[in-house]
């Protein structure tokens, strides 16, 4: 358990806790609540208290939220991924960027869209490497 880490509650739909400190009486937690008691409704603006918990009780009551950890260390995508998403951007797109329109004409081909998105994550990488 490291300061900043989210947890979900295992059984209340919309209550988290954000690890806050360490005290005498355990974790000081922000507790968060998005939803009412039942779990039916979800509120305007999110509830927030300080609370304390033992670690016993975090790791029975919460499970650690990985998604939400993921994204906050940027998470892995891979190439394929991004070939994917850029492929979709450019064949969702209206026009070809003048540009480039004599390799491509005025719009992306479903070939031509994945060539390109290729070449455009590629790129990406390099420049992330160095």
């Amino acid at each position: 358990m490291l300061f900043g880490d989210i947890y979900k509650h295992k059984h209340l739909k919309g209550l988290s806790i954000e690890l806050v400190d360490t005290t005498s009486k355990g974790w000081k937690v922000r507790q968060t609540e998005e939803y009412n008691v039942k779990g039916d409704k979800k509120l305007r603006t999110p509830k927030s208290i300080i609370t304390y918990f033992s670690s016993s009780e975090i790791k029975e009551l919460f499970k650690k939220s990985d998604e939400i950890s993921k994204m906050a260390k940027g998470g892995k995508v891979s190439f394929t991924d991004k070939v994917a998403a850029i492929k979709k951007n450019l064949l969702s797109t209206k026009k070809v960027s003048p540009k480039v329109q004599k390799d491509y004409g005025k719009k992306y081909s479903a070939k031509e869209a994945e060539e390109s998105a290729r070449r455009i994550a590629g790129s990406m990488i390099v420049k992330e490497k160095k």
